[in-house]
């Protein structure tokens, strides 16, 4: 079985880091980050870190096994990682945000 092509695992680990970060603020939103419902929340992020890295490795691997496009594969994994640090800090900022208006109401 052929590997996947990188853009496409680009495209689903996009799709899923954007499904749980909203899933996280969904249940943050409803249920406050107390308890169970801020364990799952914890946990969300934990998996959307953990996708973030995989496709890393990912793209490191294929840069190991074709030396004649490391330099430009290593770029776009060092914006991959920048931009995962980004989206964990646009979390945070909204989660607290969630939990400022929650407590106004």
């Amino acid at each position: 079985m052929p590997a996947t092509e990188p853009i496409a695992v680009l495209g689903d680990t996009l799709m899923l880091v954007a499904a749980l970060l909203a899933a996280r603020w969904a249940i943050v939103a409803a249920k406050g980050a107390e308890g169970w419902s801020g364990w799952v929340a914890i946990w969300l992020r934990r998996v959307a870190v953990v996708s973030i890295l995989l496709l890393a490795l990912r793209l490191v691997t294929i840069a190991a096994n074709r030396p004649e496009i490391a330099a430009p594969v290593s770029g776009f994994i060092a914006m991959i990682l920048f931009g995962g640090i980004a989206a964990l800090v646009a979390d945070h900022w909204i989660v607290r945000l969630i939990e400022t208006r929650a407590r106004r109401s």
